[in-house]
């Protein structure tokens, strides 16, 4: 029984030891980190704190990138919101290292602006098109609450 309880133990102590590397791709940490866990598997850890554990030990740079993909917090998801969004991003080949920083002299990793910029874009958009479904869900609202004279007159301007 002892050995049992060293071995979870370790295990735990082996997955909670994982560290992005500052060479290492967000698909690339994330298979590391998979790896710890189907080599432990008797950790007994929670999948929230897998999750966590495995947030916190990203590079600033990757949870920069991070947060604004998961719309503001990573960690406000759910396991399943963020296991996909990891998921998606190890699996396309685009979030490769190269991709995602680039280290100026100075050794500050960097983010390229035009990656940047298309992580707002999908930011816009998804809030784009969440304003013109509550539009859509205010207006399906008010026109129930029409009198005929009214909705004669909306539907008169459409």
């Amino acid at each position: 029984m002892i050995f049992l309880v060293g071995k979870t133990n370790a295990s735990r102590a082996k997955i909670l030891s994982f560290q992005q590397q500052h060479d290492e791709s967000i698909p690339e940490a994330w298979e590391c980190f998979q790896d710890y866990i189907s080599h432990s598997p008797h950790h007994g850890m929670e999948s929230w704190l897998l999750m966590q554990t495995f947030y916190h030990r990203l590079t600033n740079s990757t949870r920069e990138i991070i947060d604004p993909v998961a719309r503001g917090s990573f960690l406000s998801l759910t396991i399943e919101e963020a296991t996909t969004i990891i998921e998606k991003m190890a699996s396309n080949q685009g979030w490769n290292e190269d991709r995602i920083q680039t280290c100026r002299r100075d050794g500050i990793h960097q983010v390229r602006e035009v990656d940047m910029i298309s992580t707002k874009m999908d930011l816009l958009i998804k809030r784009l098109d969440e304003q013109a479904r509550e539009k859509k869900e205010v207006m399906l609202i008010h026109e129930s609450h029409m009198t005929c004279e009214e909705w004669r007159c909306w539907t008169y301007w459409q």
